[in-house]
């Protein structure tokens, strides 16, 4: 269960990503990188790894911090991300 609800979780924090559009520069840049490394997660067919997870965990916090005024909707995708990686223990 806890693997489909964080494949759920990245799935909504992805279409949020794409719908994300008036960012600067830097930002842009580092949410194309993190929309890549969802997307790779998300085309794998096996369990998401430690790993895997503990990279997107952190990721996500770097990122919450430089959107969270200009973007809550995007704020609250990856929050939600974070929240499922730390109910698996990650």
């Amino acid at each position: 269960m806890e693997q489909r609800d964080l494949r759920d979780k990245l799935a909504e924090l992805h279409a949020e990503l794409e719908r994300t559009k008036s960012v600067d520069d830097q930002t842009r840049a580092a949410l194309v990188d993190l929309k890549g490394h969802i997307q790779e997660i998300l085309d794998q067919r096996g369990e998401i790894t430690i790993n895997q997870s503990g990279t997107l965990r952190e990721r996500l916090r770097g990122d919450i911090t430089r959107i969270e005024v200009t973007h809550p909707r995007l704020t609250s995708a990856m929050q939600h991300v974070i929240d499922a990686l730390v109910q698996m223990g990650v």
